[in-house]
């Protein structure tokens, strides 16, 4: 059975602002991500405000997402260019 990944707004702007090429890159990740989103370069991240977010990798980029298991959806919270202050 499939996931469903569904972007949050906050992601969506991320997003908009990457050229061309990246944007391409990245939805073909998050096509993936529907088989199964807890393949490749994965991390729970820690803290407090990260609890049940997951973080994943597509290329230079850091996808952060919550899994709603009950539905099969991957909500993801954010797309971000990996730089020392993505996660802060």
């Amino acid at each position: 059975m499939l996931w469903i990944v569904r972007l949050a707004d906050e992601a969506k702007a991320e997003m908009s602002v990457f050229p061309r090429d990246h944007q391409s890159m990245i939805y073909r990740g998050l096509k993936r991500m529907e088989e199964n989103p807890f393949y490749g370069n994965l991390r729970l991240l820690k803290g407090k405000e990260w609890k049940g977010v997951y973080r994943r990798t597509i290329g230079r980029y850091r996808i952060s997402f919550t899994p709603l298991y009950n539905e099969r959806i991957a909500q993801v919270v954010s797309i971000r260019l990996k730089t020392e202050k993505t996660y802060r």
